[in-house]
Formats: structure tokens, sequence, C-alpha cells
């Protein structure tokens, strides 16, 4: 948590530190979202969105599954890898 302020008073993108720790809190309370595979079929297509729901990322074919996911990037998908390890 020191490390997190730290780095706001340095002035990162809030944002995407606020990502990193949310994503590392999951790990504390035992979830671990599935980042190599869609979460729902198993698939290793590209990403397009995250789903809180399925716990992981979601391809092409099973975002319509979840219309509360969000959207991703190639940019994302690799952020939320790095620092999800």
């Amino acid at each position: 948590m020191y490390q997190l302020l730290h780095y706001i008073d340095e002035g990162l993108d809030v944002d995407v530190l606020k990502m990193i720790f949310e994503m590392k809190m999951l790990a504390v309370i035992g979830i671990k979202p599935g980042l190599d595979h869609c979460a729902s079929c198993g698939s290793v297509r590209s990403p397009v969105a995250f789903s809180i729901k399925h716990a992981g990322f979601l391809c092409p074919i099973c975002r319509p599954n979840d219309t509360h996911a969000f959207q991703v990037n190639e940019q994302h998908v690799k952020l939320l890898r790095l620092f999800f390890t």
C-alpha cells in the first residue's frame, strides 16, 4: 500500500495503479482470474473483454454472455498479465 501511495505521489497514472492494486487484491482474497484463456469457454482466442462474473478474459464469441464485462485492448491484456503475476 505504501508503494502504491508513493507512485501516486510521483504522478503516475492513478487509473493504471488502481487496476494493478485491484488485481493484486483479488489474489489476496483467493480469486485468480483466468488470464491465459477465455474464462467462459477456455479458448485461446485473443481476449476482447474482462469479466468479473467469469473471473477472467472473454473471447469475442463469449463476450455477449456478460453485458457488464469491461472491454480490453491488447495493451490492457499485456498489463493485466504482467501485473497479476
